[in-house]
């Protein structure tokens, strides 16, 4: 990990409203197969509308970035 965040980089935090915005591999790279966190199982909560505003659930992920590359990412929901 600490290559991919190596001192020399800028990195930086963004917030993700709709999971359906990232590559479906770069965050599950990050999941590292914890099937509660991966891209298919959290999308589909937002995509069928059991994570929405509407519900309650305001989808709002952090993302760390350095360059292009998804570096880190915390899977978050405002109630």
């Amino acid at each position: 990990m600490q290559d991919r965040l190596r001192a020399d980089s800028a990195l930086r935090l963004r917030i993700v409203e709709r999971l359906s915005e990232l590559e479906a591999s770069a965050w599950d790279a990050i999941a590292h197969d914890r099937i509660c966190v991966s891209h298919a199982l959290l999308s589909t909560l937002e995509d069928t509308g059991c994570v929405a505003p509407e519900t309650g659930w305001h989808p709002c992920h952090l993302t760390l970035w350095r360059d292009d590359d998804l570096v880190a990412a915390l899977p978050l929901y405002q109630k």
